[in-house]
C-alpha cells in the first residue's frame, strides 16, 4: 500500500502570511513593557550568511534576515517558529529570552551528491479523550469543537509540521462508542471523539502508529471505527486491524522521491495481565474493588472432547487456573483451533475480562510484535524497494527511565534484519538513544498530547531527523513541555533540562525490569550488549543534537566546605567515581524557576505551580537577579485568609532507583532531602512549608492504581520581614520518607503558604528540592544528571563529566 505524503495548508499558509506588527498575546506580568533584541544568525552548511532567509512564527507573523543573514526578533516572551529560505529545508526554531543570539544552520533540500533530502519527525503518545473532554482542573483545555481540538496543538503545530513526513503514536480508540461496550476488566481504557484528527491535522501529522496497548480498548468494534474515523479524515494509519496479517503490515509512503516505509508492533500483548491474575485459594484483600473480585471466582468451563486439541474437562476454575492451561496448550492447536478456543474462554459467561490486546486468536486488535514476523516484513518492504524503514516499538515498563531488555532485543531483530531506525513509545517519559551497528535507537519519545498528570510525563520532546542517500545528515530533539495538557515549544532553562534528561538517559547503561515482586527498578549493565553504544546528546540553540558519543572528559571540581557548590545547568558525572565524604545533589520539581520558558504566547501561571483561582492574589513581579526578564512569584493576602502555592503533581522520590548487575543490593545509596528557595516578604509573619509524602500504588497488573497520603509535616520557613530577598535552605524531615506499613514513599506535594495579614506579599523564586546521595556503592559507571557537589571539608574532585552544554 503506497500513499503519497502533500504536506498540508501549515506551511503554506505561514509562507504566505502578510508581515504585520508582531503579537504575543496577552501579556500579565507586573513588567508589562519589557522586550529584548535576539538576534537569529542564519548560517547554510558552509557556515556562510544565508540572506535570504524568513522567520515566521506561530502567530503567522514574518521576519526577514539582513544583509549579514541576521534575524532581528524583539521580544517580550519566548517564540517559536519556522525559518525557511528557497532551496533550503524548513528549520523549527524555539527563541528564549535568555541569549543575545541564536545560531541556526539551514540544510540544502539537495545534498552534495545531487540526492534529494528529507526531514522527518517522530512524536510519541497522542491521544484527546478524558481530561481533555471531563477537565478536572479550571486551567486545562476542554475540547468540544474542531476549534478547540487545532487549538491545543497551535503552539507546536508550526514546529512539527515542518517536516516532509510527520507520525505519532495515537494511543486511543477514535470513536463515541458506549461505555458499556468497552474491553471488559482493562484496567485503563482510552478513546477520543473523531475531533482528534482536527488536532493530528493542525500539528501536519502524515501517518498515525496504532501498533499500541489501547488501539482495541473497544475490541473489534473499536478496531473498525479508529480505522474508519482516520480514512474518512485522509490520515495514513500503521500497526492495527481486523487480522494478525493487516495488523503486522507495514506502509510505503513517497515522501518527495524517496520511498519510506513504516511498521508499527506492539509488544504488550494482554498476556502479562492474564498471568499476573490471583491463583486458586489466594483471598482478595480489602482494597480489591467490585470491578476486580471476577479475578477470585470459580467459573464453570469445559472445551472439546477428550483426545480433541485444546481439551478442557468441565470443571470449576478460576481465571489464572484456565489462562495457565490454555498457555500451556496454545502452541500445540492450530490459529483456527486456539481461536475457538480462546472465544469460549472469553465467552460472556466464562471469563471475558481475560485481555488480548493484539491481533490473534480470530481477533482484531494491535499488531503483535514477533521476530520472525518483523524480519519477513522488513525484507519484504525492501525487496519492494523501500528507500528508508522504520520500525516503531511499543513496549517496556511505564515511567522508568531506561529500556526493557525487552526493548533492546526488538531494536536489534529490526536493524539486524535491516531497518535504518527503531524509534518506540509506551513508557510515557523521555528515554534515551543508543546507536546499534551505526543506526539510531530512539527507546522513547514521551508523551505528544496526552492527558497524564504525573510530574516525569510533562517534560517531552519530538525527534526529528534529516536523511539523504548517505544516511543521517542531522538528527535532534526539539524540547516541549505539557504545561496543563497542551504542548508547547520549550527554550532556555526548560529545554536546558530537557536535553541534560536525555543526555542523562542515553548514558544510563542499565535496563529496567522487576526487582522485587512487581516493583520496577534499574538494573545495571556490566557494558551494553554487542553492537550497542550511547548516543551523545548536546544542548544546541534550544534542541539536543543527537552526536555519534557522548562527549566525556576529566573534569575537577572544587567543593567549599560545608557549602553546596552548583557544577553547572547541564552536568552529568560518573558518581561512583566520587570519593567518600562527598555527596552529589539533584534538584528533583526541575520548574521552580519562575522564568517564562515556554513559547506559548501567553503568560499565565508558573510552570507546574498551582496559584490561587483569586487572580488579585498572585503576580508574576521582578525576581531577586537584576535581568529583565528574571521573574518571581508574588502571593498577595489579606487578614482574612492565607494564600499558598503548590505543586500540582507529585514529584517522584525513591529510596533506590539502581541495582547492581546481580541484583544482590542497590548500586546508590539512601537519599536525603532539602528545599531551597529565594523569599521575599512584607509586612507578613513567616510563611510556612507543608509536606506531604504519597504512596503510589501502580505496579500491580491487575489491580487500578492509587496514591495515598501516608504523613505530612508542616515546618516554618525562616525569613526575616525587611523587604530583601533571602535564601533559604531547608533539611526535610528524614521521617517523612520512611515506608508506613510496608508501603514505600513514592512522590511528596510541597505547599507554600503565607498566613493572612493586612496586605502582605510573599515572593517566590528558584524552588528546588535537592535529593542528596553519597558516592554509588559500584564498580559499573553510574551516571546521574547532578546540580550540586557537597563537602564537610574543603576539597577538589576529579570525576568522568560531560557538560552537555558543548559538543
Amino acid at each position: 500500500m503506497s500513499g503519497r505524503i502533500v504536506r498540508g495548508a501549515l506551511i503554506t499558509a505561514l509562507c504566505a502570511s502578510v508581515a504585520a506588527a508582531c503579537s504575543f498575546g496577552p501579556e500579565e506580568v507586573t513588567h508589562r513593557d519589557r522586550t529584548k533584541l535576539v538576534a537569529v544568525s542564519v548560517l547554510d552548511e558552509a557556515q556562510q550568511p544565508v540572506t535570504t532567509a524568513t522567520f515566521v512564527d506561530q502567530d503567522g507573523e514574518r521576519y526577514a534576515s539582513d544583509f549579514s543573514g541576521v534575524i532581528r526578533l524583539e521580544l517580550s516572551q519566548p517564540v517559536a517558529g519556522v525559518i525557511f529560505a528557497s532551496g533550503k529545508l524548513p528549520e523549527p526554531v524555539a527563541v528564549g529570552t535568555v541569549s543575545d543570539v541564536l545560531t541556526v544552520t539551514l540544510y540544502d533540500r539537495v545534498g552534495p551528491d545531487g540526492g534529494e533530502r528529507i526531514a522527518m519527525h517522530f512524536g510519541g503518545d497522542t491521544m484527546l479523550g478524558r481530561r481533555y473532554q471531563a477537565p478536572i482542573r479550571p486551567d486545562t483545555p476542554r475540547v468540544d469543537t474542531a476549534e478547540d481540538a487545532r487549538e491545543i496543538m497551535s503552539d507546536i503545530a508550526p514546529l512539527m509540521g515542518a517536516a516532509d513526513f510527520s507520525t505519532v503514536n495515537l494511543e486511543t480508540v477514535v470513536g463515541n462508542l458506549p461505555d458499556e461496550d468497552a474491553y471488559p476488566g482493562k484496567i485503563f481504557l482510552i478513546q477520543s471523539p473523531p475531533l482528534v484528527t482536527d488536532a493530528l491535522d493542525a500539528a501536519g501529522i502524515d501517518a498515525v502508529m496504532l501498533g499500541n496497548n489501547h488501539s482495541n480498548d473497544w475490541q473489534d468494534r473499536g478496531v473498525v471505527n479508529t480505522i474508519a474515523a482516520l480514512d474518512a479524515a485522509g490520515i495514513p494509519h500503521i500497526g492495527a486491524g481486523v487480522t494478525t496479517e493487516e495488523a503486522q503490515r507495514g506502509r510505503v509512503f513517497d515522501v518527495g522521491s524517496r520511498s519510506v516505509a513504516v511498521i508499527s508492533l506492539s509488544g504488550l500483548s494482554g498476556d502479562g495481565f492474564n498471568a499476573s491474575l490471583p491463583m486458586r485459594g489466594e483471598q482478595p484483600t480489602a482494597d480489591v474493588s467490585s470491578n476486580q473480585a471476577w479475578q477470585y471466582e470459580t467459573r464453570r468451563f469445559s472445551f472439546g472432547e477428550p483426545g480433541e486439541p485444546g481439551y478442557f474437562p468441565d470443571a470449576d476454575r478460576v481465571a489464572r487456573e484456565i489462562w495457565d492451561e490454555f498457555d500451556r496448550l496454545e502452541p500445540t492447536l492450530s490459529p483456527e483451533r486456539a481461536a475457538e478456543l480462546w472465544s469460549a474462554i472469553t465467552a460472556e459467561e466464562v471469563f471475558p475480562q481475560m485481555q488480548d490486546w493484539v491481533a490473534r486468536r480470530g481477533h482484531a486488535g494491535a499488531g503483535l510484535y514477533e521476530r520472525r514476523a518483523l524480519t519477513d516484513e522488513i525484507g519484504r518492504l525492501r525487496a519492494d524497494g523501500a528507500d528508508q524503514i522504520i520500525v516503531q516499538l511499543h513496549s517496556g515498563f511505564q515511567f522508568t527511565p531506561a529500556p526493557s531488555e525487552g526493548m533492546r532485543s526488538a531494536s536489534r531483530v529490526a536493524i539486524e534484519a535491516g531497518a535504518d531506525m527503531v524509534v518506540s513509545h509506551h513508557p510515557h517519559v523521555l528515554q534515551g538513544v543508543e546507536w546499534y551497528q551505526g543506526k539510531p535507537v530512539v527507546y522513547s519519545l514521551g508523551n505528544f498530547m496526552f492527558d497524564q498528570n504525573f510530574h516525569a510525563t510533562y517534560a517531552t520532546a519530538f525527534f526529528r531527523v534529516v536523511v539523504d542517500d548517505s544516511g543521517i545528515v542531522d538528527a535532534r530533539f526539539i524540547p516541549m513541555m505539557l504545561d496543563r495538557y497542551r504542548p508547547v515549544p520549550a527554550t532556555d532553562a526548560v529545554a536546558t533540562r530537557i536535553v541534560r534528561l536525555l543526555a542523562a538517559r542515553s548514558l544510563v547503561g542499565a535496563e529496567s525490569d522487576r526487582i522485587v515482586g512487581s516493583a520496577v527498578g534499574m538494573v545495571q549493565l556490566e557494558d551494553l550488549p554487542d553492537g550497542f553504544e550511547p548516543a551523545g546528546i548536546a544542548l544546541d540553540r534550544n534542541t539536543g543534537a543527537l552526536l555519534p558519543a557522548p562527549n566525556r572528559q576529566r573534569t575537577t571540581f572544587t567543593v567549599p566546605a560545608n557549602e553546596p557548590a552548583r557544577v553547572g545547568a547541564c552536568r552529568l558525572m560518573a558518581v561512583n567515581q566520587l570519593p567518600p565524604g562527598i555527596e552529589y545533589g539533584v534538584e528533583l520539581f526541575g520548574w521552580g524557576e519562575i522564568d517564562d520558558g515556554l513559547a506559548d504566547r501567553r503568560r499565565d501561571t508558573p510552570l507546574h505551580l498551582r496559584v490561587p483561582e483569586d487572580p488579585d492574589s498572585w503576580s508574576i513581579v521582578q525576581g531577586e537577579g537584576r535581568s529583565t526578564f528574571n521573574d518571581a512569584l508574588r502571593l498577595s493576602t489579606d487578614a482574612a485568609e492565607s494564600v499558598d502555592t503548590r505543586n500540582i503533581s507529585l514529584v517522584p522520590v525513591a529510596r533506590n532507583q539502581f541495582w547492581l548487575p546481580d541484583r544482590s543490593r542497590p548500586a546508590d545509596l539512601p537519599p536525603r532531602y532539602q528545599l531551597e528557595l529565594d523569599v521575599r516578604i512584607a509586612r507578613s509573619e513567616s510563611p510556612t512549608l507543608g509536606l506531604a509524602a504519597y504512596t503510589l500504588a501502580d505496579e500491580v497488573l491487575t489491580r487500578e492504581p492509587e496514591s495515598t497520603e501516608l504523613r505530612s509535616v508542616e515546618v516554618p520557613i525562616p525569613v526575616a520581614d525587611t523587604d530583601d530577598w533571602h535564601h533559604v535552605s531547608i533539611p526535610l524531615p528524614g521521617d517523612l520518607f520512611q515506608p508506613v506499613d510496608g508501603q514505600p514513599v513514592d512522590g511528596v506535594f510541597f505547599t507554600i503558604e503565607s498566613p493572612p495579614a493586612f496586605r502582605s506579599d510573599l515572593d517566590l523564586d528558584d524552588i528546588e528540592l535537592i535529593e542528596w546521595r553519597g558516592p554509588a556503592q559500584t564498580d559499573v559507571p553510574l551516571w546521574a544528571e547532578v546540580d550540586y557537589l557537597q563537602s564537610v571539608e574543603a576539597t577538589t574532585v576529579e570525576v568522568d563529566a560531560i557538560d552537555c552544554t558543548t559538543r
